[in-house]
């Protein structure tokens, strides 16, 4: 019997102080990233490109890019970097003097995607 009288005085004596207490609770909250290419690097090649097809569509390749994210609010986006040339903030320098890689958005040449930019 002495349990059961300890065990309801115990409950009657919590019920008597319970209050309106506030709670800070600090963290960080981490969105997921997104798989790009299932994880693969992206490789581009153009194989041999004739000197007289470099400036115009004949050297144009499309490269659809996969992108999968766990996280399902807002549209994902990419951002890519590297060294631009000089003027040209979709143009990606190579190793070669003067002549680089542009970078478009969607199908065609009408947006530009612009290195370090996310779009």
């Amino acid at each position: 019997m002495a349990r059961l009288s300890l065990f309801i005085s115990l409950l009657l004596t919590s019920v008597a102080v319970l209050a309106d207490v506030q709670i800070n609770i600090r963290g960080n909250v981490y969105i997921p990233p997104c798989t790009i290419n299932n994880g693969q690097n992206i490789v581009v090649d153009f194989g041999n490109i004739n000197p007289e097809h470099v400036d115009n569509s004949r050297g144009e390749i499309t490269k659809t890019i996969s992108i999968s994210c766990t996280y399902k609010s807002g549209s994902p986006w990419i951002k890519v970097t590297g060294n631009a040339m000089a003027g040209q903030t979709n143009v990606l320098a190579t190793n070669i003097a003067n002549f680089g890689i542009a970078l478009y958005q969607g199908k065609g040449m009408s947006t530009p995607l612009t290195l370090g930019n996310g779009s």
